[in-house]
């Protein structure tokens, strides 16, 4: 049919008609290239058969809806049936059911795409429109059809023009585009699964190949039944059954091969994109617990084993012991206390056993080896007093009142220490005369007069009666000699080479320790040179010969550069290898034990992972939640966050030293050096190692762009040589450190105690008076005698809130007041007897500011909150003091004055930390 017959038969002979043929013929005639061309959109068709409909847009799209009427040939509307009801199917998916005027767009496209006789369609529609102009003598529905027509024509667009609007609905345009773009998609969808063929599943792999197999098919069955599904010996979609709804032992070989080719396409994709899979953390359980079965563990796995025992209400108490031997044969004092308590607190008022002996008596060790010990000896007098006064309960005794006499040279604790180990010794001689020779009975009255016998040797050195002390080193040496040798101990050797070396032979001496360092952890190692050095120095003999007998591992601290970022020229990803490689080799010339560092991305990673490999311990300190630590490795390749998260599982311990805040990230940063040197140094000391430092410094000393130059400041204040490894370059991005509020500073290094009075709730009338006057006029003079060294000193009721510049003032201060409060009468000045007060203190970052309401100085932040927390559950005559405030200590040389109090739990939330009593020294 003629294109302009076709049109007169639409809409007739008339004026108007006429004057809209003309239009639409120029229009369309313009311009033949444009997509409005005939040849165009039969070629569009002609690809539409053909299935090749990449490339189509909306412009094609409304050419086709449009325009395809006036296709007067149908050798192009040759469709293949098929794929009509896949395109069709596609649209009536897209757009939505419901929606009248959307599913008469969806129907429009099936009416003049999608019907084989499309002639005869048409003629209907033709005939519609014909009979319905001819109702309406004066063509009103003709005029406003044509009206829109012809904004069409003359250039509006299709899709969004008012006849569209009027006949379809607004949302026409999007559902178009959304239509055919899933048909594109569809009809040009080629499974491209990512190539594994180059991935070969590691053996360990196979086993949780095959639990991930068994779990895909209990996931399928799981959703059959929700859906009604039950076994049945064939699929059928209309009863619900199916053949493979039964256990995945009974599968077929065929159907289990499905479930685990998925499996293990899934397992080599995740290998193909270089993620690691790697087996769970070994988990150590026994029937019961022994010190054979935990003796090859490290800390983090004898940690796992303690959570575990934690856990479980009905542990066996004697677990506890052993788990709390074996950190201490890791020479892990603080955590074989803490193990000790909870086994203690297990046995509930079970003070008479054997275990409870057992169990009290190495706590007490522990806390003595923390220099804690007040209260390692109160715990040894309570089993004295219990009846358990064998000969190590009153070593250990003697051992602390030997210590203290040798630190302090004070002649009562010698006296007293003396005293101890003497009737220890006579006891354990006298039990070896009742007992059968070579009896087990013997065998332990042996090893009790040889410890207790050497100690009493080396008491009468210091006593100065060197004829006694080679008497009774004589004594220990027949003593050993007389056990078989199966049966000599690497104590026994040490007891020997102690007797040869107070008698003044180093050949001999040497010889028997060498003998015991062969086999004693490094937790009795430490033991033997503490008592080694201490004789030396009285003796004044030479100790160059000790580092050849014992091989004691250094420590190390590492602070260094981040990998560049952005706008950064110091340390580029292309010098990580040698500086990897330099790492490497100061790791094999100082062959460190032990390592102390934080963990940004970059060198600090590096070393971590270097100290790993050579399966040395690795202590992790951050400046803030390890959550808020991660948001900086936001800059950085995500490969580093990967190897921060791999060695957190690894290292021995992270301790988390503040409290992410943008104001004192810098401060905090390097409280967090403080924090790590001083724990660094403790470690060294208690250890009898040496102590080394290494840096990857630009050296750039006034830097704020992270806090190597801090940390190396510190080392050279204490004298922990360090060695530099330098970078390429010193360009470094300079961050701004400036302050939100003008008027607010950040305070670095100041002290801050809290202290209340329990029974102040009680006073009543007068007494608050008195109390006002009598214990806070004494507070106040025994804190006016630092007042250069105090910037807040605050009191509200019963509480005292006092801050310091100096460390050491803080301490004079709190044991000041705590001695004042002891020792004062006050029933006498008319206030309760028993009246007492605790004191707590803590050091770290934190803003000061000028209270508008008081107008006095003041400070907020974290560590001051944790100061207050910590107050509370402090006990009441004694002084608490945070880690981070005995870490700072240790770093001025005054870690004598801490003793380890244990892990105690904050109110309001705020988490366990591990704290110290103080005490005068």
């Amino acid at each position: 049919m003629d294109l302009k017959l076709r049109f007169e038969s639409f809409f007739g002979k008339s004026e108007e008609a006429n004057e809209l043929w003309l239009t639409l013929d120029e229009v369309y005639s313009a311009d033949i290239n444009s997509y409005h061309n005939w040849s165009f959109v039969a070629d569009s068709l002609e690809r539409f058969d053909k299935e090749d409909v990449s490339g189509f847009d909306t412009d094609i799209i409304e050419s086709l809806l449009w325009l395809s009427p006036a296709i007067n040939s149908t050798s192009y509307l040759k469709f293949n049936r098929d794929s009509f009801r896949v395109i069709s199917k596609g649209a009536l998916e897209v757009i939505k059911v419901g929606n009248s005027s959307e599913l008469e767009i969806c129907n429009d496209i099936q009416n003049l795409y999608f019907i084989e006789d499309f002639e005869s369609s048409w003629k209907k529609t033709q005939e519609k429109e014909y009979e319905a102009i001819l109702k309406d003598k004066e063509y009103q529905i003709y005029k406003s059809l044509r009206k829109r027509l012809k904004a069409v024509i003359k250039g509006e667009h299709f899709f969004t023009s008012e006849y569209c609007r009027t006949r379809y609905g607004f949302s026409v345009l999007e559902n178009a585009k959304l239509t055919f773009e899933r048909i594109s998609l569809i009809l040009k969808y080629k499974p491209r699964p990512h190539d594994t063929s180059s991935v070969h599943l590691p053996e360990d792999l196979f086993e949780l190949l095959e639990d991930m197999a068994e779990n895909i098919h209990e996931n399928w069955s799981a959703l059959r039944v929700s859906q009604g599904w039950r076994y049945g010996t064939e699929r059928n979609g209309k009863r619900l059954t199916h053949p493979c709804l039964i256990p995945y032992d009974l599968l077929p070989d065929i159907e289990k091969g499905y479930d685990r080719k998925t499996s293990q396409e899934t397992l080599k994709f995740i290998l193909a994109k270089d993620y690691k899979i790697l087996p769970p953390e070994r988990e150590v359980v026994f029937e019961r617990l022994s010190s054979e079965a935990l003796k090859n563990l490290n800390v983090r796995e004898l940690l796992n084993v303690q959570r575990r025992l934690k856990n479980e209400i009905n542990s066996d108490p004697n677990d506890f012991l052993v788990l709390g031997q074996a950190f201490q044969q890791l020479a892990e004092k603080v955590l074989s206390y803490e193990t000790f308590q909870i086994g203690i607190k297990r046995l509930g008022g079970d003070k008479k056993s054997q275990l409870y002996r057992d169990m009290t008596f190495n706590a007490a060790r522990s806390l003595a080896d923390c220099y804690a010990y007040k209260e390692a000896e109160k715990l040894l007098r309570e089993l004295y007093d219990k009846g358990f006064t064998d000969g190590y309960v009153t070593g250990q005794l003697a051992k602390i009142r030997k210590t203290l006499a040798m630190k302090l040279g004070d002649q009562e604790n010698l006296n007293e220490a003396l005293a101890y180990y003497k009737r220890g010794y006579d006891s354990a001689l006298e039990q070896m005369t009742v007992q059968a020779k070579l009896s087990d009975l013997w065998y332990a009255a042996v090893d009790q007069a040889i410890y207790n016998g050497i100690n009493t040797a080396t008491m009468y050195m210091l006593k100065h009666n060197k004829e006694l002390c080679n008497k009774t080193a004589g004594e220990v040496l027949e003593l050993c000699s007389a056990k078989e040798t199966d049966k000599i101990s690497y104590w026994d050797q040490a007891s020997m080479g102690e007797a040869c070396l107070l008698d003044g032979n180093l050949v001999d001496s040497a010889k028997y320790y060498s003998e015991a360092a062969a086999e004693a952890p490094p937790g009795d190692i430490e033991s033997m040179i503490t008592q080694i050095r201490a004789i030396c120095a009285y003796l004044n003999i030479e100790t160059k010969w000790i580092s050849d007998v014992f091989v004691v591992p250094a420590a190390v601290i590492f602070s260094g550069h981040a990998i560049d970022r952005e706008g950064e020229q110091r340390f580029p990803e292309s010098d990580e290898l040698r500086v990897t490689e330099e790492i490497r080799c100061f790791l094999q010339k100082e062959k460190p034990g032990f390592a102390y560092c934080s963990a940004t991305p970059g060198s600090e990673i590096i070393f971590i992972e270097q100290m790993l490999e050579m399966g040395a311990e690795v202590h992790i300190y951050l400046p803030y939640e390890v959550a808020s630590f991660q948001k900086l490795f936001d800059e950085y390749d995500p490969s580093w966050l990967e190897r921060f998260n791999n060695i957190l599982d690894k290292v021995s311990s992270i301790t988390v030293t503040g409290t992410f805040d943008e104001g004192l990230n810098d401060a905090n940063r390097q409280f967090n050096n403080k924090y790590m040197a001083g724990l660094a140094r403790l470690k060294s000391e208690s250890s009898n190692c040496t102590l080394k430092a290494l840096t990857l410094w630009d050296g750039v000393v006034d830097s704020n762009s992270d806090c190597v130059p801090g940390a190396v400041s510190i080392w050279n204040e204490i004298g922990i040589n360090y060695e530099q490894i330098k970078t390429q370059g010193t360009k470094s991005r300079q961050v701004s450190s400036s302050l939100r509020f003008p008027e607010t500073k950040v305070e670095e290094s100041l002290c801050m105690l809290f202290a209340d009075v329990k029974g102040y709730s009680k006073l009543a009338g007068e007494q608050l008076i008195l109390f006002t006057n009598q214990f806070m006029g004494k507070s106040d003079k025994i804190i006016s005698e630092y007042d250069d060294e105090v910037v807040i000193r605050r009191s509200m009721g019963d509480g005292l809130f006092i801050v310091f510049k100096s460390i050491e003032a803080a301490i004079a201060v709190s044991v000041g007041l705590k001695e004042m409060v002891l020792e004062t009468d006050w029933e006498s000045l008319g206030l309760p007897g028993d009246l007492t007060a605790r004191f707590a203190l803590d050091s770290g970052p934190c803003y000061s500011f000028t209270d508008p309401i008081a107008r006095q100085f003041d400070l907020s932040g974290a560590h001051v909150i944790r100061a207050a927390r910590l107050e509370p559950v402090t006990p009441p005559g004694h002084i608490f003091a945070s880690e981070g405030f005995a870490a700072i200590c240790a770093l001025n040389n005054l870690q004598d004055h801490f003793e380890l109090a244990g892990q105690v739990k904050l109110p309001k939330s705020y988490g366990e930390m591990r704290v110290y009593y103080l005490d005068k020294r």
